[in-house]
């Protein structure tokens, strides 16, 4: 299947994400003007501390999509970490990971997905 925009990633790759809020996204004619998103916290911090809070976010636009995954330790008041950040290109194809672009592809599409599924699977 040919990916050039929102509703055909949808069409092919919604069922791929393990968070039940994305699995359930359709795309209508109006989502193309503020797109859709969806954050949430997968791990709270710890009360010591040593464990961090993990946040994600998958954000759709008619001609993107972008999955980030960050950590943060707030008892040590340090500064959120990017664990990933993917941008993913629909027309012209282009994929994004931590900022350097990799070959488009529907295999490096399904692996960017299942890494992200992975680091928020906690």
């Amino acid at each position: 299947m040919v990916i050039n925009d929102a509703p055909s990633f949808i069409a092919q790759y919604r069922e791929s994400f393990s968070n039940d809020v994305v699995r359930q996204w359709g795309w209508q004619d109006d989502d193309a003007d503020f797109g859709k998103t969806h954050h949430w916290i997968v791990r709270a911090a710890s009360a010591d501390g040593t464990e961090a809070e993990v946040s994600a976010s998958v954000e759709l636009q008619l001609d993107q999509l972008q999955l980030v995954v960050s950590e943060r330790y707030p008892n040590l008041g340090a500064d959120t970490q990017l664990v990933l950040n993917a941008l993913i290109v629909f027309d012209p194809p282009a994929l994004y990971i931590d900022g350097l672009e990799t070959g488009f592809s529907e295999s490096a599409i399904e692996h960017v997905l299942s890494e992200f599924n992975e680091k928020v699977a906690i």
